[in-house]
């Protein structure tokens, strides 16, 4: 080795590298870089030196130069599925590489065309691109290449067998930085967070009926079957196709796909209209659109004499990511990816900001959210920030900034009719029962005249245990997936137990947590506690 100790003696190659895997496994990365440079000091195209170079840089978060150097690494392992996989997840989380990861699953997808993994990455690579159709043709292959039952037993004594039907194509495949995998949208997370000590959960695709249409003769014996597909704008098809299935099997249903049929956007306007004092924003779809769009769009907004301001957005997309808003007809430009065909859903644009002495010299605008579960209503969250599209990235500064806003979202967590007032919460209940659904929530803002604008209700919103969170919201969301258990008990029929779920931290417990940062939990725990 070219690099002598302070005691004279030289050392080897092979005392680098492990100096350097041992400074990489215990947390010391500049370490472990300055061990890979000495390695590719004395052998330029050392794999194990670039290796080790890749993961140090990537974990000091420096993530183009991690990426660049696992690219060499690739091309010295062309065909190794553990380096394609490292250079996937680096491209990814490099906002402007998308396309990178997107060839690297590509030749990893190449080498097994029939893995139902690899499709889904794929498909969740294509789908953050925008690519929604290669995205669902990818889904499709995953779906034929997997078994048509995925079963999580229970850990302890099952008390209950649920069937989860979800679609795994008719949705939208998106891929999580985070997690480092595929997500598919178009449905919730609940089931995920069921008790593991005491329910199996049997998960079915529905479009495993096209490719073995005896499956349901296989059918675990079950005692409820749990609807997850939760989009009527995104899984239209997918919903449409279980029709003919579902009310066969003689089980109980949560979430019938008849109801969540009828909770599209076009669909929602439709329904809440007759509501006294509810508004729900004029929507039209614009439908198999490729390229630029402002032309057509246009057009649409004046046949169907809607007003300016307008919010477009992909109609199989929810988050506000997607959503732009145009103030005047010169305004629209919107073009969507080369080859990509998709439908819009034109939104008209109803003011909802507010002013409060708690920040009077901001505009404000506040989303509140309430889920039904079987009737009864449950608060989630309050949000409040100086954006017409409230996040909770955008919310959490503003809120912090004044903390009376804080001690607003807790109080109506814990009383919303004492912020809301009666008749607002009486709009809400009459919202969220017109979706005729057993499980759903609803995203509003609440008027001075009492009235209130409804951003979306459907199925499709996530439980925030698992995920992102503001501070304060842990227990309200172990409240709801409380009451989820009970409802799939009821429908089942069996008897209750003391259902073991996750929870919130301790320090969101005992009102300790760092109320300026949002509580991330990457998975559930790994020992949930009894609740």
């Amino acid at each position: 080795m070219a690099q002598p100790s302070k005691k004279g003696k030289k050392v080897t190659v092979a005392q680098v590298i492990r100096e350097g895997e041992r400074a990489l496994n215990g947390g010391k990365p500049e370490k472990a870089l300055n061990c890979a440079d000495q390695i590719l000091r004395v052998e330029p195209a050392s794999l194990v030196g670039l290796k080790l170079r890749a993961l140090a840089l990537s974990r000091l978060d420096r993530g183009a130069e991690a990426l660049t150097v696992q690219q060499q690494v690739c091309l010295l392992e062309p065909d190794e599925p553990k380096e394609l996989g490292k250079l996937i997840q680096m491209a990814a989380a490099e906002p402007k590489e998308a396309r990178t990861a997107v060839v690297a699953a590509e030749r990893l997808r190449a080498m097994d065309p029939d893995d139902y993994e690899r499709n889904k990455l794929l498909g969740a690579l294509y789908g953050a691109i925008g690519w929604r159709r290669r995205a669902e043709e990818l889904a499709l292959a995953a779906a034929a290449g997997r078994e048509p039952f995925e079963t999580r037993r229970s850990k302890g004594e099952e008390r209950l067998r649920v069937l989860k039907l979800f679609s795994i194509a008719n949705g939208t495949l998106r891929y999580n930085p985070a997690s480092r995998g595929s997500v598919l949208q178009g449905t919730n997370n609940i089931s995920a967070l069921l008790d593991r000590e005491h329910v199996t959960i049997y998960e079915m695709p529905i479009e495993s009926l096209d490719h073995k249409p005896d499956i349901l003769e296989a059918l675990p014996e079950v005692d409820v079957i749990y609807n997850a597909i939760a989009d009527g704008d995104r899984s239209g098809e997918a919903l449409s196709r279980s029709l003919p299935y579902i009310d066969t099997l003689g089980v109980p249903v949560v979430n019938h796909p008849s109801s969540v049929l009828k909770s599209t956007r076009m669909g929602t306007h439709m329904r809440l209209r007759s509501l006294d004092g509810v508004i729900a924003p004029r929507t039209v779809n614009l439908t198999a659109q490729v390229g630029d769009c402002s032309r057509a769009i246009r057009k649409k907004v004046e046949a169907n004499e809607l007003s300016f301001p307008i919010l477009v957005r992909p109609r199989q997309m929810h988050g506000q990511q997607h959503l732009v808003c145009f103030t005047a007809p010169e305004e629209v430009h919107y073009e969507l990816p080369a080859g990509e065909q998709q439908d819009l859903n034109i939104t008209e644009y109803v003011d909802c900001s507010f002013h409060s002495p708690k920040a009077p010299h901001l505009k404000l605008y506040a989303k509140y959210r309430f889920f039904i579960i079987d009737g009864e209503l449950y608060p989630a969250h309050c949000e409040i920030s100086d954006q017409y599209k409230v996040t909770l990235e955008n919310s959490l500064p503003i809120m912090n900034q004044y903390p009376a806003f804080i001690e607003q979202a807790k109080r109506f967590l814990e009383n919303p009719q004492a912020v809301l007032g009666d008749e607002v919460i009486e709009r809400v209940r009459a919202v969220l029962e017109a979706t005729e659904l057993d499980y759903a929530a609803v995203d509003f803002c609440p008027l001075e005249s009492g009235e209130i604008v409804v951003f979306e209700a459907n199925a499709a919103m996530r439980n925030r245990l698992a995920g992102r969170r503001l501070p304060w919201e842990g227990e309200a969301y172990v409240r709801i997936l409380r009451a989820f258990h009970d409802l799939l008990i009821e429908r089942a029929g069996v008897s209750g137990w003391d259902y073991r779920l996750p929870q919130p931290t301790d320090a969101e417990r005992e009102g300790t947590v760092d109320q300026t940062q949002l509580v991330y939990d990457h998975e559930r725990p790994k020992e949930p506690t009894p609740a």
